[in-house]
């Protein structure tokens, strides 16, 4: 077989899927609110794209998008300019709460560590797992031996 038919025999994610960091596939409804706007205009993958650059700020979309712009160089032109047409009327940019998206979602993260804690996962395990620093699973892990440290003695 060629290189050029592996290539297209291989299953890509739908264009309303793509992959998280862990190898995940996502859809449209585990996105945040703004970022599932983004996404039905230019897709998932283009919608992470934005949120790995600028999640967590305010994102101003261009009324003119130009092949330069750094919305275009980011997630091509053709999808720049859908989005353009979607939020702005053509004369001025307009400015969007861009969430931070799966890959950032702090909670979720917190809440894997602890789970992971909690079953007694190594610390460098948990961070290799995770891409996080180990230093920041054993702060986790201080303050959690802390927490139940305070609870019982408050039942006492």
């Amino acid at each position: 077989m060629s290189g050029a038919a592996t290539a297209h025999s291989r299953k890509e994610p739908a264009s309303h899927e793509r992959g998280a960091p862990d190898g995940t596939l996502l859809s449209m409804g585990e996105l945040p609110g703004a970022l599932r706007e983004i996404a039905d205009v230019i897709g998932v993958a283009a919608a992470l794209r934005l949120a790995e650059l600028r999640g967590g700020t305010r994102l101003s979309i261009p009324a003119r998008v130009t092949a330069d712009c750094w919305l275009a160089l980011a997630i091509g032109e053709d999808k720049a300019l859908a989005l353009s047409e979607h939020f702005t009327s053509g004369y001025t940019a307009q400015s969007v709460e861009l969430p931070l998206g799966p890959a950032g979602a702090r909670a979720s993260l917190t809440g894997e560590m602890r789970r992971l804690i909690s079953e007694g996962v190594p610390a460098d395990q948990i961070a290799r797992q995770l891409g996080v620093a180990a230093r920041t699973v054993r702060r986790h892990k201080a303050q959690t031996r802390s927490k139940i440290a305070r609870a019982r003695k408050d039942r006492t």
